[in-house]
């Protein structure tokens, strides 16, 4: 018997005997769920009911291998996977020591609980605390120049009126 192969673009190939359809199984060319007529009879025939040998399907992807920390593994979160807030651990501390103190020792508070939080798995709270770092490490930022130089400016002009 001899069968013309069907694509879903509406295209047929063949006529093809047992033989080539072998051949065309093992180039990957035909798989079991290709749909086939029938030559004579014109009757439809799916791949897999012929006699044709299809390989084997590929065998499934080896599982994760075992962290070398234990076996905790950190669940995602809504947010995304875990996010690194060290660096506004390290732009608190450098607006605390160099522009305004205050500010900057709130701003390194929040971003050890930032970072604290993210190590114990609570996203929200962590990514809540971090912005609030963030923000007073940018506040310090700011108010350090202007601090300094009213400063400059009082103690120029009490400088000037000879106080």
């Amino acid at each position: 018997m001899r069968y013309f192969v069907l694509t879903d673009a509406g295209q047929e190939f063949g006529p093809a005997d047992l033989a080539l359809l072998q051949q065309w199984v093992d180039q990957r060319r035909i798989t079991p769920a290709t749909r086939l007529r029938e030559e004579m009879s014109q009757a439809p025939v799916v791949a897999s009911s012929l006699p044709l040998n299809f390989p084997a399907p590929p065998p499934p992807p080896a599982p994760p291998t075992a962290s070398p920390y234990g076996n905790y593994v950190r669940p995602d979160t809504p947010y995304g996977p875990k996010v690194d807030y060290t660096m506004h651990l390290v732009w608190s501390v450098l607006s605390a020591v160099l522009c305004c103190m205050p500010l900057g020792i709130a701003a390194v508070i929040f971003a050890g609980q930032a970072m604290r939080s993210s190590n114990l798995g609570d996203a929200s709270k962590a990514a809540e605390q971090a912005n609030i770092a963030k923000n007073l490490a940018i506040a310090s930022a700011v108010a350090g120049p202007i601090l300094g130089c009213l400063y400059f400016f009082f103690a120029a002009a009490i400088g000037a009126s000879g106080l």
